[in-house]
């Protein structure tokens, strides 16, 4: 795993068999596998070479310019928490004739439209609704999205993964489905403006959800759960 630095603004390599440099971005030798696009790289888009199969795990992450990433037709594999953090991202494009993700409005889904894999920052949505295929919510997919205020999951979703939705600062309103059945570390750590969520079935089923560690806005005083 190659983790970004926040003030690295490009990659270079010269000699070495392994790995490439274009434009700054470092790959492997044959440009099949993205592994670090650095975090202060002035460009606002970044179109993915039609080479690239893998993205690599924090392969695009803590930018600060980057406003749309495009995704070619041959990425078959991204993985876990490769594209998030990203504080100027709006869209996310994906080729139409990719075989395994797809893009919704700017959001990155799989294909078959059953993983939320990453919803830009920075896009200006106050509200959102997830696709009602969507069964999960992939680590850090929606974190820190800054204007977001209402948010609609649906029926189907079964657990909130870890840093799910941490730290979205403005999100005030939160729609759960009764298929809920986990919220995992984090998922709802730091949205200090969060004051409703409106759960889809009632106290006893909610009762029976398993809250992991560090979750404290459930806590709070300042939240109410309507059932």
């Amino acid at each position: 795993m190659f983790t970004t630095r926040q003030g690295v603004s490009t990659v270079s390599l010269s000699g070495n068999d392994y790995f490439i440099c274009d434009d700054g971005v470092l790959y492997d030798k044959n440009i099949t596998t993205l592994i670090n696009y650095p975090a202060l790289k002035n460009s606002t888009i970044f179109e993915i070479p039609s080479t690239v199969k893998t993205i690599k795990e924090n392969a695009i992450e803590v930018t600060n310019n980057l406003e749309k990433i495009v995704i070619p037709k041959n990425t078959a594999t991204i993985e876990e928490k490769s594209i998030f953090w990203n504080y100027g991202l709006k869209y996310i494009d994906v080729d139409k004739d990719n075989n395994n993700y797809m893009s919704i409005d700017g959001v990155l889904y799989s294909k078959d439209g059953k993983t939320l894999i990453s919803y830009p920052i920075a896009s200006e949505r106050d509200e959102y609704t997830v696709l009602d295929t969507v069964e999960e919510i992939q680590s850090y997919s929606i974190s820190s999205a800054k204007n977001l205020r209402k948010l609609y999951i649906k029926e189907g979703v079964t657990s909130l993964n870890y840093g799910s939705l941490y730290l979205c600062e403005n999100l005030e309103e939160l729609h759960l489905p009764k298929s809920l059945n986990k919220i995992d570390e984090y998922a709802l750590e730091y949205n200090d403006k969060l004051k409703l969520i409106k759960y889809a079935s009632d106290k006893s089923d909610w009762d029976l959800i398993k809250i992991e560690d560090n979750n404290t806005i459930l806590k709070s005083n300042n939240i109410k759960i309507e059932y």
